[in-house]
């Protein structure tokens, strides 16, 4: 997809990514130290944005973007480039957010999905997704959720998840997302049950085998802390696979 030289050149955001956000997020659940970031952020979520629209682009599966969504595209990704390249100083409209995301302690409003814990900590995730008035690239990376906008009408409906181009910091606080990305969410989680459900006999008794042969190493994973909240906000749900 990239030359070496352009694969040296990301390299270097994806070193910084993972020693200062990615690992410290992952290793700790309870982490909340002030993450000070610098231009290498936005750069490396661009970066994966613009390799992950490429890899849809390629594979012809944008047919549910609309026309003006689809012209965007090409604009995007050129848009992109250029940024990562230094031949523009900002990503102009074609902004990239975040979120980080952890296991679910409580919540209030519509019902979430039996899985979703499951979701939000152990998988990982790339996806175009559109409606009428936006259209975005969407990675997960573990306890990491990127959105790169390609159409974005509804600006004012995300708060506190833009990365800035020169520095900013990654601290608790209170994200707003629109209840679509939620619902969004849902889906993802029962889908992702489904797909786990389907792995052969096989596969699913080396990993009953493997639990039973090292329980305590299970017990201190995350997969084990995921089903935990589950199970706490879903009962019996949690154990629940939809047709």
């Amino acid at each position: 997809l990239l030359c070496s030289d352009c694969e040296n050149l990301i390299s270097t955001w994806e070193k910084s990514f993972c020693e200062r956000i990615f690992s410290p997020l992952h290793n700790d659940p309870k982490y909340t130290n002030p993450i000070r970031y610098e231009k290498w952020f936005l750069k490396f979520a661009t970066s994966v944005s613009f390799r992950v629209l490429t890899y849809f682009y390629r594979i012809n599966d944008l047919s549910h973007f609309s026309k003006q969504q689809q012209d965007l595209v090409l604009t995007a990704s050129n848009t992109w480039r250029d940024f990562m390249l230094d031949k523009i100083s900002n990503p102009r409209q074609f902004e990239q957010h975040f979120i980080p995301v952890g296991a679910i302690s409580s919540y209030s409003g519509q019902t979430i999905s039996p899985h979703l814990n499951r979701y939000f900590l152990r998988s990982i995730h790339m996806d175009m997704i559109c409606s009428d008035s936006t259209a975005m690239v969407y990675t997960k990376m573990g306890h990491f959720i990127l959105f790169g906008f390609i159409q974005n009408n509804q600006t004012r409906r995300w708060k506190g998840t833009k990365i800035h181009v020169n520095n900013g910091l990654i601290i608790p606080r209170s994200y707003e997302i629109p209840i679509s990305i939620a619902n969004y969410w849902n889906e993802k989680a029962e889908e992702a049950a489904v797909a786990l459900n389907s792995i052969s006999p096989k596969q699913k008794d080396l990993v009953n085998q493997s639990i039973l042969n090292n329980p305590d190493k299970f017990i201190d994973s995350e997969i084990f802390r995921a089903t935990q909240y589950d199970i706490y906000h879903s009962g019996k749900r949690a154990f629940k696979i939809a047709e």
